[in-house]
């Protein structure tokens, strides 16, 4: 992340927090005339203001506050005496803030706010200056407010852009869906959703489909040797392959030890194996070349074979003899139930554990609550609360999982008590690390109380867990990076277990143990209110995100235990 993106983050935080001084205003009036999409994150923090305002019903109406210590008769000519005179911030817009104003209504989907309930706004404090009759505190407002109107206009587009690279990553395509894979002995292991950079793919079993960046689709059949060479270029040596190629990646190649295939604008299948290539044209033309020469041009239902001395022919069409789309689709039906039936069943054994306090896998939602599953804790913790946010595909295609793209994007619950031990669990998808933090579970009252939590990833992929100790101060307990950019988009199960007999806090990664912290003083752990995907703190009647610290992806499953699982529990949590 730029240091200019990290400074706006501040400026705008300061801006919440009315702590802007007057140089730090002109700064952020230019980058939100620069940036637009800057707008929208000032627009969500207001947004989830009047959220949590609802959430937590706080209905007090708005009062505009005149602060009797400023001269109302001090004349204001230009817009840099306006900004030299406010020393604090600059007023929030009045448009977003106005009395009996009605918010938008949230997407439709699962996850939404009564429509009869009104979200009040908080009150805010204006100089009497402002609040009477400055035209150019208006014109301060607009401007700030084109910049919102105008990032949000933007925002959808920004948001859904697919990044396929960056300084570190260079993916040329992706891993659409994964049919029971076995990979090859030292072969990489690649998840459902994963970015692609040239290498190579070895399958012992299974299939996948993968797309490359130009759109073509390649699906692959076990036992299979490919190698991604560029976007328009992969090679096949040995095993089954099916390609789809569109208009945008007409002439795309696919080699073979015995020849390459040209695209024409087409779908065709090959085979390969240490005697022989087969090629068949399931739609379109292609050109087959050898040695750098064009051997023989093919159409649909046309099948070729070139074997090792050189011979080569064509065959009888045979019909169904390669792998197609709809084999594919046929299977990832069968797996995508198997794999349904053994959650479905772990979950049963989940909940029944008699320590397990919360467990949310949102697939029970309802008027923007969800359902604990946790037999032993659903008594004292029924459900929890989300305040925005989607419904979304989870890790398998038959669970639902909840959407967070915004800062007004949270759920909340309580968790009551006090505990010597904890393990979270949560099964996330990152869809990317914007912010310098992006938080997974959050204590509302971290800076207040003794044994609160926090638990973020930073945006150079580290796993953070911070405690709040006895005498103040944060007790912090961080991981190596462990998520690059190359398990964005993927389904990944993270794990953090807080062990006062071992004097531990370990961190976990696909039930993998990362990394064992040493905890000297263990204390007694009271989370209390905690927020998942954001983190909020309060000050007085208002709350604010803090730094902008909200995650853009999915949660498909959150668990706590108020016990130290071992590396087999954890493990199994898969």
């Amino acid at each position: 992340m730029s240091n200019e993106k990290n400074g706006a983050e501040i400026l705008i935080d300061l801006f919440l927090h009315n702590e802007l001084q007057a140089d730090q205003a002109e700064e952020l009036l230019a980058l939100l005339k620069s940036d637009s999409r800057l707008g929208r994150s000032l627009y969500n923090n207001i947004h989830l203001d009047l959220l949590l305002q609802e959430l937590n019903k706080e209905r007090e109406a708005v009062k505009i506050v005149e602060d009797d210590s400023f001269d109302a008769n001090d004349p204001i000519k230009t817009l840099e005496e306006l900004v030299a005179y406010e020393k604090n911030a600059i007023p929030i817009p009045s448009p977003v803030l106005s009395k009996e104003k009605e918010l938008p209504e949230p997407k439709k989907s699962f996850f939404f706010f009564n429509k009869n309930n009104r979200h009040n706004p908080t009150a805010t404090v204006l100089p009497r200056k402002y609040s009477k009759r400055s035209n150019l505190f208006f014109a301060i407002q607009l401007m700030i407010l084109v910049g919102l109107v105008v990032g949000l206009s933007l925002s959808h587009h920004w948001e859904k852009k697919q990044n396929f690279s960056d300084e570190n990553f260079n993916a040329i395509a992706q891993i659409e869906e994964i049919v029971a894979p076995v990979w090859a002995k030292g072969s990489p292991v690649f998840k459902r959703g994963q970015g692609l950079e040239a290498g190579n793919i070895a399958l012992q079993s299974g299939m996948v489909k993968i797309r490359m960046s130009n759109q073509v689709r390649i699906i692959l059949a076990g036992p299979v040797d490919f190698t991604l060479d560029h976007p328009m270029k992969t090679i096949c040596r040995s095993g089954k392959a099916t390609v789809h190629v569109p208009k945008e990646g007409e002439g795309f190649e696919l080699a073979t030890p015995f020849l390459s295939v040209l695209d024409r604008g087409t779908e065709f299948s090959v085979e390969v194996n240490q005697k022989e290539a087969l090629v068949g044209v399931l739609k379109g033309n292609v050109d087959l070349n050898k040695n750098g020469e064009k051997i023989e041009s093919l159409k649909e239902k046309d099948f070729f074979q070139i074997d090792l001395p050189g011979k080569a022919q064509r065959i009888a069409w045979i019909p169904d003899r390669f792998l197609s789309n709809d084999q594919f689709q046929s299977g990832l039906k069968k797996w995508t139930a198997h794999l349904t039936s053994i959650h479905t069943e772990k979950a049963v054994q989940w909940n029944r554990d008699p320590d397990l306090l919360v467990r949310f896998d949102f697939n029970d939602v309802q008027n923007s609550r969800v359902k604990n599953s946790a037999l032993a804790g659903a008594e004292s913790i029924p459900f929890g609360n989300i305040a925005g946010g989607s419904a979304a595909e989870g890790a398998i295609g038959n669970f639902k999982a909840i959407q967070f793209e915004n800062s007004r994007d949270l759920f909340s619950w309580t968790l009551p008590g006090k505990e010597r031990a904890i393990t979270l669990f949560a099964s996330v998808r990152i869809d990317r690390l914007d912010h310098v933090s992006n938080v997974l579970i959050a204590s509302e009252q971290l800076y207040e109380k003794p044994g609160t939590i926090l638990w973020q990833i930073s945006n150079e992929g580290t796993v953070q867990f911070f405690i709040n100790g006895s005498d103040g101060n944060r007790l912090a307990f961080h991981t190596d990076r462990i998520l690059s950019k190359r398990l964005w988009n993927t389904w990944v199960n993270l794990a953090v277990v807080l062990d006062p007999d071992k004097k531990t806090v370990s961190h976990y990664l696909d039930g993998e143990l990362k990394t064992s912290l040493p905890w000297n003083d263990p204390i007694i752990l009271e989370p209390g209110s905690l927020m998942g995907g954001n983190q909020i703190i309060r000050n007085g009647a208002r709350t604010r995100t803090e730094n902008l610290r909200y995650f853009q992806g999915a949660f498909g499953q959150i668990s706590i235990y108020k016990r130290a699982l071992n590396a087999e529990e954890i493990k199994n949590l898969e």
